[in-house]
């Protein structure tokens, strides 16, 4: 049994709304009569489109994540006769999740899903929390609410068709997680990728487990992402409108990793120990895509960076509220005013921190 596999787990997701466990087992597919109705991700090799139950193709892409969609999913619901009591079963990555997670909790005001993931950013993150995130215009992940699932069920056959640069962003977003619990599960999860520059899909199960412990223990501190959860938005500020700003040429996961180098370059915290750890891992882990970055940076419109600034969700009038390094290396939420200077060194980090790898 390889190194992916030989080590399953079952964590234990306690909140208001819901309780559920997420485990790492057997695809939900092979269980598909269990439920009433199926939303996939067509493009995964593993999921055919021939299903003797209702369901519904998404084409996982950024510019599908909105309304429209999500009304085009609610309307086949109806179509197939869900009722309250039906049973949702969920295949793909944070786009299609995103989109079923709304629509589940809108449908007769709530049906119950299941979820398996085939992405790693999936799988060592957002699949646990039950955070939906819709798109608006040109501002990301401006709308959603929180809607748990039954289950979680992590499949690591899933991983094996992923390019490099698909564990790169899931890779990103674990580091992220674990950086902002603690230093113990911070040094656990670099410890689990010796070499973030030769990542091995076969390798992250410990990785999975150690960012989804982390990421258990803010969901249930902070379920409605009121206090400490809010951490967790660490490099989004700067990697949301970078997404915007490129017209999404960069993923999500490179986009969050660039916004924590510029997050450390905005607070000056570099010298810090474990934020130059932080540092060093994003920037090799980033390197391998390093000529995809320089390129992508050219359709950069920083005047849409600038208003995708301005429009972040975490905002509150006349303020900008960063999560940055303190002077002691951990997070902290800052609110800054909104001004001309500050919009220009945010830019300025940024550009920094795309020079730093594309160098």
């Amino acid at each position: 049994m390889d190194g992916l596999t030989q080590d399953m787990f079952r964590i234990q997701i306690e909140t208001s709304l819901e309780s559920y466990a997420v485990q790492m087992g057997a695809s939900l597919l092979q269980s598909l009569d269990q439920f009433d109705f199926l939303i996939f991700d067509g493009n995964v090799p593993s999921v055919r489109d021939s299903f003797a139950i209702g369901n519904i193709s998404v084409l996982a892409a950024e510019s599908n994540k909105n309304l429209d969609t999500a009304e085009l999913i609610l309307t086949k619901m109806k179509r197939v006769g869900l009722n309250r009591k039906s049973k949702v079963l969920v295949v793909g990555g944070g786009v299609v999740q995103d989109l079923a997670t709304l629509a589940c909790s809108l449908y007769m005001r709530g049906v119950s899903w299941s979820y398996e993931p085939t992405t790693l950013t999936s799988m060592i993150d957002s699949c646990v929390g039950g955070k939906s995130s819709i798109n608006v215009g040109d501002s990301k992940n401006l709308i959603g609410n929180v809607y748990p699932p039954q289950t979680v069920n992590i499949e690591p056959d899933h991983l094996r068709s992923l390019p490099t640069r698909a564990l790169i962003d899931g890779v990103s977003e674990g580091v992220k997680i674990c950086f902002a619990r603690s230093d113990k599960d911070f040094q656990k999860f670099v410890s689990s990728i010796p070499d973030p520059r030769n990542l091995d899909a076969t390798a992250l199960g410990n990785a999975i487990e150690t960012s989804l412990t982390s990421k258990k223990w803010f969901v249930e501190k902070d379920e409605f992402d009121n206090q400490e959860r809010r951490l967790l938005n660490f490099g989004h500020t700067f990697g949301h409108a970078l997404e915007s700003a490129s017209g999404f040429k960069f993923s999500h996961g490179a986009s969050v990793a660039l916004g924590m180098l510029a997050a450390i370059h905005f607070s000056r915290t570099s010298h810090i120990p474990r934020v130059a750890l932080l540092s060093e891992f994003c920037l090799k882990l980033l390197s391998p895509i390093s000529q995809e970055i320089r390129g992508n940076a050219r359709a950069v419109d920083w005047s849409t960076f600038d208003s995708s600034v301005r429009s972040d969700k975490k905002n509150t009038f006349g303020f900008l509220h960063l999560i940055l390094p303190n002077d002691s290396g951990f997070l902290e939420e800052i609110k800054i005013p909104v001004d001309d200077n500050a919009l220009e060194s945010i830019s300025a980090s940024l550009k920094h921190a795309i020079g730093q790898v594309s160098s």
